[in-house]
């Protein structure tokens, strides 16, 4: 068996024990249905959601947003912005910081912290300048994924000088915009691939969690409301489908990024 197929049933294993867990514990009393659905009822429910499309919940049928598309849409679209905002000025700001050390060296500090800063307390600044809806929730996506696609792309830029490919490229006679498309680009695709998958991770994680503070609309917003009104299998349900969105964008990224090395050969 090679290592690939190893792997392979091993991530299966895990997820099957994970679902017997799921679904035996609250079986036998251990969890309560508040805290924990059984996994056959998660699963249910979700397929339920997905066929009808819309949330069997009293509280959206009440709120006139019932239906899956119009919170799966508004989270999509946040995702995209944020997230396609954040790899076009990271990425250029990688570039940046790799052509200018001296920025690179200012801006290192702050680079390191900032994760450490609670970027979800500028929300109540974000509503203030633009108010409650679209834009503060793109902005703080923007804001928690556009670092580490910068740095992932610095880096990888960095990485790519201490290689011999740049000095054969100029010992060819290579210029700076052949250099940059022929030599640098493709050998620094890896971090920039892992930047930009990051980032994408990053988004979906602040995109959600903003919808729980300041959005009616959206599939954190269903999260949140559903587990403060005890719609446990409503709230596993739509935690799932954020959870199977963002494996699907992974596996996008992933085959393009293999496609794009088998052109390069």
């Amino acid at each position: 068996m090679t290592l690939r197929r190893k792997a392979l049933t091993l991530r299966w294993l895990t997820l099957l024990v994970l679902f017997g867990l799921v679904e035996a514990l609250p079986r036998a009393g251990l969890v309560r249905p508040a805290t924990l659905e059984p996994a056959s009822v998660i699963l249910g429910r979700l397929g339920e959601i997905i066929v009808t499309g819309s949330i069997p919940s009293p509280y959206f049928a009440r709120t006139g947003s019932p239906t899956l598309a119009s919170h799966a849409s508004a989270t999509l679209g946040s995702i995209l912005m944020s997230y396609a905002g954040a790899v076009v000025v990271g990425t250029a700001g990688g570039v940046l910081l790799w052509r200018v050390p001296l920025l690179a060296r200012i801006l290192q500090p702050y680079l390191v912290v900032y994760y450490a800063v609670p970027l979800f307390a500028l929300y109540p600044l974000f509503i203030l300048l633009f108010g409650v809806g679209f834009v503060p929730i793109v902005l703080l996506g923007f804001c928690f994924a556009v670092v580490v696609v910068m740095v992932n792309t610095a880096l990888g830029f960095r990485r790519v000088d201490e290689e011999v490919y740049p000095k054969v490229g100029r010992s060819l006679g290579l210029g700076p915009a052949q250099m940059y498309l022929s030599i640098y680009l493709p050998a620094a695709a890896p971090y920039v691939f892992s930047g930009w998958k990051l980032g994408f991770a990053y988004s979906t994680i602040s995109v959600v969690a903003s919808e729980f503070l300041i959005s009616v609309r959206g599939l954190g917003h269903v999260i949140d409301r559903s587990y403060r009104n005890f719609e446990t299998a409503n709230m596993y349900a739509a935690i799932l489908l954020v959870i199977i969105g963002v494996m699907v964008a992974n596996a996008v990224l992933t085959r393009l990024e293999r496609q794009l090395y088998r052109r390069r050969g």
